[in-house]
């Protein structure tokens, strides 16, 4: 006979349990430890769009995060290894229309993390 969890224990997800750490707080497999990399923020004034560029061996990390006030935040993360990738990437974002000193500065700070990178 296999016992019954009691009524106050039947909703409940069971319990994570990790021996060390959080494991899902995992150092990205493209970003090998104690190799220092650099950092950059791209950001609008208003605060609805901003880039953060970290390098990585051979290319370079973007996040993009684009925040709708009251409503949502939508956060995409991508890697380019060359500079045409990058550039073509920036071209597409239909945002480079309403923040064209915004896309400048990205794509002159990207281009730049890039060239150092290789």
């Amino acid at each position: 006979m296999i016992p019954m969890a009691s009524q106050s224990h039947r909703n409940r997800p069971p319990k994570a349990t990790a021996k060390r750490g959080n494991p899902l707080k995992r150092p990205a497999s493209f970003l090998p430890v104690g190799q220092p990399h650099e950092l950059r923020t791209v950001a609008s004034s208003d605060g609805a769009i901003s880039f953060s560029l970290k390098t990585f061996a051979g290319g370079i990390y973007v996040e993009r995060v684009q925040v709708h006030p009251g409503t949502a935040c939508v956060a995409q993360s991508m890697r380019f290894r060359d500079e045409a990738s990058f550039t073509s990437w920036c071209e597409a974002d239909r945002l480079r229309f309403t923040y064209p000193l915004v896309y400048s500065n990205l794509q002159r700070t990207g281009c730049g993390l890039l060239s150092s990178s290789q």
